[in-house]
């Protein structure tokens, strides 16, 4: 419970009563009654959200494996479009795996699928195997053409699995880091502007003294 002074006869009660117990004065508002109302206080304006950590050694080791990942895509889009092509040569077996190779490539490129890459590397495997036994049945008529693009086909569908996977691990373990808030800004508009003070009247020697 506060008290309050009455302003006319300056008795101090309770402000719960109405009125003063001496000259019968109406009480006040702690507003009205406080000659020296509290004055706002200047709060510092801080930034509304902290500032995210940069690691560019993340960054550059993530936009290498994009590169990687895009450079791999764009090789078996050729296979498969070479593979569509020699469909009306070869068989009808070449198209289905064009397409195959062209659809996972996709997946693995715009969405960075992990299961499509692991389907599109069993797919390679698959191919080298029958490759191998092209290989065999053909002998030197094979030529060298043949077994280089097999292990090239097989290593870029290994990278792509282990692209994916590393991509997925920078955005599990990759906590988003923040910086502490910046000190606030006394130079704000708002902070109260400091005032010289009124000068005061300076010692005159007087006409005696001289």
């Amino acid at each position: 419970m506060k008290s309050t002074k009455c302003p006319q006869c300056g008795l101090v009660y309770w402000m719960t009563e109405p009125k003063c117990k001496r000259c019968g004065m109406t009480t006040m508002e702690p507003s009205a009654a406080d000659p020296y109302p509290a004055q706002p206080q200047y709060q510092p304006q801080y930034a509304q959200q902290p500032m995210q950590v940069m690691n560019f050694a993340e960054d550059a080791a993530k936009a290498k494996l994009l590169k990687h990942l895009k450079a791999d895509s764009i090789f078996f889009y050729f296979v498969g479009g070479m593979q569509v092509g020699l469909w009306f040569f070869m068989g009808h077996l070449l198209i289905v795996d064009g397409f195959l190779n062209i659809g996972l490539s996709f997946l693995v490129h715009k969405f960075k699928s992990r299961v499509a890459a692991i389907f599109l590397l069993g797919l390679t495997l698959l191919g080298l195997l029958f490759g191998l036994l092209a290989i065999a049945l053909l002998g030197a008529r094979a030529g060298v053409i043949l077994p280089i693009a097999l292990i090239v086909r097989v290593l870029s569908a290994a990278r792509m699995v282990y692209t994916t996977f590393k991509l997925k691990g920078y955005v599990e373990e990759g906590p988003m880091k923040w910086l502490p808030p910046p000190p606030p800004d006394f130079q704000s508009e708002d902070a109260p502007q400091w005032t010289p003070p009124d000068p005061s009247p300076q010692w005159q020697p007087s006409q005696q003294s001289l």
